[in-house]
């Protein structure tokens, strides 16, 4: 175990609650319940695009002038920012538009905790900011509940002298339901107007069920995209006002454009491709990491994997939660797999290499330590391969979800936990697509797969491949997914990127807009295994906000400079391998994270959106304890894969971006 897996292993319960959707890697006495959506077989409006028309567009926002820059009146007062949206509700006349609170915040912290389930812990060491919750709903009395819809986001702006004239929107995770403050609280920090919605309910996927979505789908279909969408809608329009003296303008009346930027990892991720999607305008960048993109085809995934797990009656087969079952599988895998990518560094960088595992190695004689039973060794199997069920075109095969990778099998506790059966692996089915608190593991079959297509529930698969308006108005995806991701395979974001290249016309038309970067090590959005100590941090959507948690003391910041928001921590550590890593990061010297910024990745996507230089590698980094660097490493754009050609591998300057990834066998 690194020195630092050992440091989280004892400080995650301070963070395991942040973000839903990540599950408590190093820390899980209970069985988290993260991912599953309900409701019933639903209306048939559930099958048609769910857009009525009193539903708020986001649009492109034109910034003010200088001298309005330096001079805003607007009041961060109940009244002073509903007034910035009463154009907006005179265009939109069905939309109710409620500033449930506004505040200046001088200096420290603003949330509701534990008040917001999903995130009860606030956001802290705040520069000034004006805070401001919202609330919004359509005033349709219909009896179509599907139709209605009412949801909540918070909004945090920076001083008129502060702010970068840019607009930044940070996701959700999982199906909880609660405004992201404590990621909302790292926009401010460089200038950012920022903006999280609470996706139209209140819940905490580690503690509460997916019951509020059961006979709901209005919650559902807000939680698949329209809260993202008003939210952004309606904080734009209170963001051109209030950098206007208080005066809301129109879009084409002049001035320099705003930038509009997405991050978020999971959900997140998925909300973010759901948006630049559905309206291209939303966003000129958008950052998205380890998405749940395809719900439709995930969740079906995720009950059939827990199905296999389980003996018909009902005992489990392997018990991922169990580290003497566990620890010994990542093991051995390391062994088999680490060198596939020609360099024995503890890492597994080319699981691609390594998918022909002869099972029979993985198991022996039972009741013998350390190994798998050929029962075990089938569920393990199960869990690697992709999902096929029948019926394409030809009457052959097609593919469902992607399997895991290997080297993922620490994370695998999250679906395959040590009871049976877990209720995380039955509540899509139970709450979001069939209505049916009763419905049993025992009833699944390639039917629900069928049932998931036709109905997908919320409509919130993000599966549009055709993004060329995206592209069109200079739009800029970077994508990341963890090789190590035990919750969403890695493998989906690659088809995702593939898909796109099929529906766009090849590399050549896509490389200029989009980048998929694959993260060795990493697991899901954050951190790597307990065994392995990769590089992972590159301020990734989330990334600053865990480690902020971890050691609060990181969070402490300088005072910013007017304009000089990419400032960020203060101090210098050499680490235990002799590495220099200055903390002190500035727009000129922006190549690694600041364990608290969101910097390396952001800063690479803006330098991409705003000034057209593409991001060609990511340096990544692995912390010691006191939070000097035990490593860094090259992150490169997918298909090209890192190539040692120094002679320290634990320093990023020592690999290069090389060649194509092999493919699997039966690839093209």
């Amino acid at each position: 175990m690194s020195a630092l897996a050992s440091f989280v292993a004892s400080a995650a319960e301070h963070f395991v609650n942040l973000v839903p959707w990540v599950p408590d890697t190093f820390h899980h006495p209970h069985r988290r319940q993260p991912l599953s959506w309900a409701a019933s077989v639903p209306p048939a409006s559930w099958n048609q695009p769910s857009k009525p028309p009193w539903f708020p567009h986001p649009s492109p926002i034109t910034p003010p002038p200088a001298d309005d820059i330096a001079n805003s009146t607007a009041a961060c007062t109940n009244d002073g920012i509903i007034s910035l949206t009463k154009t907006f509700v005179k265009i939109e006349g069905a939309v109710i538009i409620t500033v449930e609170s506004a505040v200046r915040v001088i200096s420290g912290t603003f949330g509701e905790g534990p008040s917001d389930r999903a995130y009860p812990r606030n956001a802290t060491n705040l520069p000034e900011v004006c805070a401001v919750i919202v609330r919004v709903a359509n005033n349709t009395a219909s009896d179509d509940l599907a139709s209605r819809s009412s949801y909540r986001f918070g909004l945090f702006l920076p001083t008129a002298a502060d702010w970068n004239g840019r607009f930044l929107a940070v996701g959700n995770g999982g199906q909880s339901g609660g405004i992201n403050w404590p990621e909302m609280g790292q926009g401010p920090h460089y200038g950012f107007a920022t903006v999280s919605t609470d996706t139209g309910h209140s819940s905490n996927d580690a503690t509460d069920s997916l019951m509020w979505a059961l006979d709901r789908p209005d919650r559902v279909f807000d939680w698949g995209y329209r809260a993202v969408r008003g939210s952004v809608a309606v904080a734009k329009q209170i963001v051109r006002g209030y950098y206007h003296g208080g005066k809301p303008r129109a879009d084409a009346d002049g001035g320099k454009k705003m930038w509009s930027y997405w991050s978020g990892c999971s959900t997140g991720g998925r909300q973010g491709l759901k948006a630049i999607q559905d309206d291209p305008d939303s966003f000129d960048g958008a950052l998205v990491g380890a998405p749940a993109w395809d719900t439709r085809h995930l969740f079906p995934w995720i009950a059939r994997i827990g199905r296999t797990n389980l003996r018909d009656d009902g005992s489990v087969i392997l018990n991922a939660m169990d580290p003497a079952i566990m620890a010994p599988l990542a093991a051995r895998i390391q062994l088999l797999c680490d060198a596939a990518d020609g360099v024995a560094d503890g890492i597994i960088s080319a699981p691609e290499r390594c998918s022909a595992i002869n099972m029979t190695r993985l198991a022996c004689t039972a009741g013998t330590p350390g190994c798998l039973t050929l029962e075990q060794a089938r569920v393990v199997r199960t869990v690697w391969d992709d999902y096929f069920v029948s019926g394409d075109d030809q009457g052959g095969l097609r593919l469902v979800n992607n399997g895991f990778e290997v080297g993922s099998e620490l994370q695998w506790y999250v679906f395959l936990g040590g009871t049976a059966p877990s209720s995380f692996d039955m509540q899509f089915e139970r709450y979001f697509l069939y209505n049916d608190t009763a419905w049993s593991w025992r009833e699944f079959s390639s039917r629900v797969v069928l049932d998931s297509e036709r109905i997908d529930p919320g409509h919130a698969t993000a599966d549009r491949y055709d993004i060329s308006k995206f592209r069109a108005r200079g739009g800029k995806l970077l994508m990341y997914h963890g090789l190590a991701d035990g919750v969403v395979p890695s493998r989906s974001s690659t088809l995702y990127y593939d898909r796109t290249l099929g529906a766009m016309g090849g590399r050549e038309q896509v490389d200029g807009f989009l980048r998929h970067f694959q993260v060795p090590g990493m697991q899901h959005c954050a951190f790597t295994p307990a065994t392995v100590s990769a590089p992972w941090m590159f301020a990734g959507a989330g990334q600053a906000t865990w480690l902020q948690l971890l050691s609060p003391a990181l969070s402490v910041r300088p005072a910013l400079p007017k304009y000089d928001y990419w400032l960020t921590l203060y101090r210098c550590p050499v680490s235990s391998r002799g590495i220099i890593f200055c903390i002190r990061c500035t727009s000129s010297s922006a190549h690694y994270d600041c364990a608290t910024s969101n910097i390396t990745v952001s800063f690479k996507l803006m330098a991409w959106t705003e000034k057209g230089e593409a991001p060609d590698s990511i340096n990544a980094v692995a912390y010691n304890p006191d939070w000097s660097v035990y490593c860094t490493g090259k992150l490169c754009p997918y298909p090209r894969r890192a190539k040692l050609t120094g002679t320290n591998p634990d320093v990023a300057s020592s690999w290069t971006c090389g060649g194509r990834r092999a493919g699997r066998p039966g690839d093209d």
